[in-house]
């Protein structure tokens, strides 16, 4: 399964990717460190089972990034999931 992790934290991209490989299983994990980087391969995203998208971020911040995304998209299912951080600590949204 493809999965990108977009964050501007190398940190916590770092921390999601080191969890994601310790589940075990076969996954491309691509990492972008803007709402920007992540938008300009969207012919990766596309081929994505999950996108983890960090929301407070520089720039395209995530709900940007997400917005021109699902307009690409269109119709295209695609799940994702919205992250934000405080230091260590992730929480879901």
């Amino acid at each position: 399964m493809k999965i990108a992790v977009c964050d501007d934290s190398r940190e916590d991209r770092g921390a999601l990717r080191a969890l994601l490989e310790a589940c075990g299983h076969d996954f491309e994990i691509r990492e972008y460190g803007s709402g920007a980087e992540l938008y300009a391969d969207m012919g990766y995203v596309r081929e994505c089972g999950i996108v983890f998208l960090d929301i407070n971020m520089e720039g395209m911040d995530g709900l940007e990034a997400a917005r021109r995304i699902k307009a690409e998209l269109e119709s295209q299912f695609h799940p994702g999931l919205w992250t934000a951080s405080q230091g260590n600590l992730w929480k879901r949204i």
